[in-house]
């Protein structure tokens, strides 16, 4: 997480360059994505939001597993209460799948028929 907002506040700080011309500012702007590309900077964004989530299930898990150790009804609570934003957060995905193909049927249901004289 630390790496994640140091390289964070590193991209803020290169983002502006007071530079009057474009060639300059082109030639550094080419430069700044040779390096991130080279440091593989978009992959460590990746990984982190990876590893925010499984560290998320993991706490949930753990959240789970003490209930179960001591009563069962508290344990189905917390089960509950525990799957309801993981389930939210394996949906989040689809979500705008479903919402396209909804505007479509509706889209189709609302166009005009072709009229034959």
């Amino acid at each position: 997480m630390l790496l994640g907002i140091v390289a964070l506040r590193w991209l803020r700080s290169q983002r502006y360059a007071d530079t009057t011309k474009s060639k300059e500012a082109l030639a550094i702007f080419r430069m700044r994505s040779e390096t991130l590309e080279e440091w593989h900077i978009p992959q460590v964004f990746t990984r982190l939001s990876l590893l925010l989530q499984a560290a998320l299930v993991l706490f949930f898990v753990g959240m789970v597993d003490i209930p179960l150790t001591l009563d069962g009804t508290v344990a189905f609570l917390v089960i509950v209460v525990v799957i309801l934003p993981l389930s939210r957060n394996h949906d989040t995905p689809h979500i705008p799948m479903l919402h396209t193909s909804n505007i479509l049927a509706i889209a189709k249901r609302l166009r005009p028929s072709p009229v034959f004289i």
